[in-house]
């Protein structure tokens, strides 16, 4: 009967293996997208776009908060495209991004409208404001629903439906009071901005007694009037208008003998702003090159400006930008000082950017027999990583035992136990000037008295054919559950370290990696990656979550393919967080 089953198993795996194809004409399978990590990131912004409408609906402020917190945020992730869109990247963010950002100012807008229209009773004008800017903002909201994004096959829409339904009942309130009010109007002059910077769009509204056309008088600080004739419809009218220099303006709406007070409008520079756009870190005794471009609030960059960096003077370039490079023989830190005054246009800035060199980081790992008797020699083999030649110390029982050669990574020692115990053994590299310290995995080997019994060479024999059997139906089970990306936490009178395979996908990866974050530490989901390294400064991870970003980024908001090094860089890093997360990988 056993070697009747043993037949049927074979030829199974005989079938299974006839149906893979050869090796050599399987092709190139074209990688799937993975977009989770935008689509949560830009759900999370649809939550508090819609979370400030409910807010400023019932008249609590902190909508408006809300509402200047994100486009904060969405405006320093346009700011940071601007380094892929220097390199001529294609990146998915950048066709998300622009709807997002353009609804994002419009509810500002519509939310110190709706705070203005609660104060003053129901304004006729306000409600009229208020309705106009909904309309474009559904406009925004269309070209959101219209977005697909893609988890491998499946297609991720944004669900738009919490927003729509607190805009449809902020337009219902404003409606009734256009159908309610009297036909007897006021001239009135409204803005919905009376702060704004140069080249900032403001929107002029009101209400006229007739219909036909109002003049909007805008006076200048030299006494300079302009004035710009206004169509008016049902006793409505509005304006968009840019202010091109910054200073105090005044203005008023006139029709026929009828004038507004003068509304004062103080126009405000461009603010400005420095980015990083080359890497801030490198190897000690290599040349970083540092790059910096200056630009203003509409990311545009400034060309032919004066930047100090730490008191020297550099000209921006016509990208705006300024390059020089830094050297260091060992591991160092350096605070940059950036500096720009600001001209007749723009705002000065200052900044401090830190750069560092640091040695590179090593791995060791060692191998050898679990069991040996007593008064025998057993090898211990090792590597170290990156392949170098240096000495490696060993110990056991944590102590110095000996110090061997390492010649391209490989190094080995024999070791002779007279005495039954288990025994620790791992190695440590010290570290060199290029090069940091490390630990490597620890090593039980247990000594056992020496013994000629036959029957105990049985015994064991049999054990390890269970073993076998065993580790490798476990293996296969384990190979499943990988494949699946099922993480097992298994209690066995305490809790274990949490098992993760660290996917080939970058953005798969990362998305695990902001999973584990969130279960072991709280770190919200909803924080872009560069909050999440700002919040988790000095964790002892940070450093490899730190690369982890970096490459992360450049691979899914800049559209780079990564390199055979980069993934490998990757991979380490990534483990590295998992295990200091207190989890194996």
């Amino acid at each position: 009967m056993r070697l009747e089953k043993l037949v049927k198993l074979l030829t199974i795996i005989t079938i299974l293996l006839l149906m893979l194809p050869p090796a050599g004409a399987r092709g190139v399978e074209k990688p799937a997208p993975h977009d989770e990590f935008l689509y949560e990131y830009f759900s999370h912004t649809l939550e508090k776009f819609a979370y400030s409408l409910k807010y400023a609906y019932e008249g609590n402020d902190y909508g408006l908060t809300l509402a200047e917190n994100t486009h904060n945020d969405l405006l320093r992730i346009m700011r940071e495209s601007r380094i892929y869109r220097e390199k001529r990247i294609k990146a998915r963010v950048f066709d998300i991004l622009p709807p997002f950002y353009n609804f994002s100012v419009d509810l500002i807008t519509l939310d110190k409208l709706l705070f203005k229209f609660q104060e003053d009773n129901g304004s006729i004008a306000l409600a009229t404001g208020i309705v106009n800017t909904i309309e474009r903002m559904k406009i925004y909201l269309g070209e959101i629903k219209a977005i697909e994004l893609y988890n491998e096959t499946k297609i991720l829409r944004f669900d738009t439906s919490r927003v729509e339904r607190y805009l449809n009942e902020i337009n219902e309130t404003a409606e009734k009071t256009l159908n309610s009010q009297s036909k007897n109007h006021e001239l009135t002059l409204y803005t919905t901005n009376r702060n704004p910077i140069v080249n900032q769009s403001v929107t002029f509204f009101g209400t006229a007694p007739s219909n036909g056309s109002v003049r909007i008088v805008i006076r200048e600080e030299s006494g300079l009037e302009r004035g710009i004739v206004v169509p008016v419809e049902r006793h409505f009218f509005t304006m968009q208008y840019r202010f091109t220099r910054p200073g105090e303006y005044l203005v008023r709406a006139v029709q026929g003998n009828l004038s507004t007070e003068w509304m004062k409008i103080d126009v405000g520079k461009i603010p400005t702003y420095f980015l990083v756009l080359s890497p801030t870190s490198a190897i000690v005794n290599t040349t970083l090159m540092v790059r910096v471009s200056l630009v203003d609030y509409y990311s545009n960059p400034l060309p032919g400006r004066e930047v100090t960096v730490n008191g020297t003077v550099f000209i921006t370039d016509t990208n705006g930008t300024v390059t020089f490079d830094l050297w260091s023989p060992k591991e160092a830190s350096f605070n940059l000082a950036l500096e720009f005054k600001g001209d007749e246009f723009h705002e000065g800035i200052t900044k401090v950017v830190t750069l560092e060199f640091t040695r590179i980081p090593t791995a060791i790992t060692i191998t050898g027999p679990g069991t040996v008797e007593e008064g025998k020699a057993f090898e211990i083999k090792g590597s170290i990583t990156p392949a170098i030649n240096s000495t490696v110390e060993i110990y056991v029982n944590d102590r110095p035992y000996a110090v061997v050669n390492s010649t391209n990574g490989i190094f080995s020692l024999n070791i002779t136990h007279e005495t039954a115990e288990t025994l620790k053994v791992y190695a440590v590299f010290n570290g060199t000037e290029l090069y940091l310290p490390s630990k490597s995995n620890v090593l039980l080997v247990s000594v056992v008295p020496s013994e000629s019994n036959p029957l105990r060479y049985v015994a064991v024999l049999l054990i390890v054919i269970s073993l076998v059997a065993y580790t490798q139906r476990d293996r296969l089970g384990r190979r499943a559950e990988r494949q699946e990306g099922t993480v097992e936490k298994e209690e066995t009178g305490g809790e274990e370290a949490v098992w993760i395979e660290i996917p080939n996908d970058v953005g798969e990866a990362y998305s695990l990696i902001r999973d584990a974050l969130f279960r072991e530490m709280g770190v919200p989901k909803n924080l872009t990656p560069r909050e999440v390294l700002e919040r988790l400064k000095g964790w002892k991870g940070h450093k490899d979550l730190k690369t982890v970003t970096l490459i992360h980024e450049k691979v899914v908001y800049g559209g780079e393919k990564p390199g055979k090094e980069e993934i490998q860089a990757f991979k380490r890093a990534a483990e590295a967080v998992i295990k200091a997360l207190g989890g194996t990988a």
